[in-house]
């Protein structure tokens, strides 16, 4: 972070696809700078929850390895930005169309 000139201080929350160490080695680095940082992880939301103002969690998705991927609305579409897709980027994309259809409807 120091060398991509990155302040810790600026950063608003973590979101963390799975509990993988390769997803969660820094993890305790930036809590002891920040403490108090929020902290998203799967086991976090039961479902699709809107996180802040357009970004949303898929919740935990999977059979196996629970993992949530993060959903950005744009003026182009959806973004969805996945950890490893474990329960597969296709049932991610499948899943969150349906459930920003039905928000629509709402």
């Amino acid at each position: 972070m120091r060398k991509m000139e990155i302040d810790p201080n600026e950063i608003d929350f973590i979101f963390i696809s799975h509990l993988h160490e390769d997803h969660t080695g820094g993890l305790a680095g930036i809590l002891e700078i920040k403490p108090n940082l929020k902290v998203y992880k799967p086991e976090s939301f039961s479902g699709s929850t809107q996180i802040i103002n357009g970004i949303w969690t898929t919740g935990p998705l999977g059979n196996g390895i629970k993992e949530q991927s993060l959903i950005i609305e744009s003026k182009q579409g959806l973004i969805i930005i996945s950890g490893c897709a474990h329960p597969g980027i296709m049932n991610i994309v499948k899943k969150q169309k349906k459930c920003f259809l039905m928000k629509m409807y709402i």
